[in-house]
């Protein structure tokens, strides 16, 4: 009996083995969609107390990784996003769509769940 391998299925599964499912990801949004990695929360007080993530109220902070082309006005014209990558923001607590890009917390936003931009 004569077996046949096939040399590119075998260069595949030599290929999947070697990245142990540490593949990177690279994400771009869409339109007026930004990915923000939230920024740590605070959890001690300055008397030392410290704060459950329940108790804690308002907007929440986080800085811009990727930002999408723009919005699509009703005529058809594309409107440049007033955030950049790299800025510090503010945000409605609980908006967006989490997700994981390589193995870390993300956040899609669209630029009107955005509050502010902190300097």
């Amino acid at each position: 009996m004569l077996t046949i391998i096939n040399k590119s299925s075998v260069e595949r599964a030599q290929t999947k083995s070697c990245f142990k499912g540490e593949i990177k990801m690279t994400v771009t949004p869409i339109r007026d969609r930004i990915l923000v990695k939230p920024a740590d929360a605070e959890t001690k007080t300055a008397g030392g107390l410290f704060i459950p993530d329940t108790a804690s109220e308002g907007p929440v902070r986080g800085t811009v990784i990727k930002t999408g082309g723009g919005r699509v006005s009703e005529d058809g014209t594309v409107v440049a996003l007033v955030i950049s990558e790299g800025d510090d923001i503010m945000y409605i607590k609980g908006a967006g769509q989490p997700v994981q890009v390589d193995n870390k917390d993300h956040i899609i936003l669209t630029e009107d769940q955005i509050l502010a931009i902190v300097e």
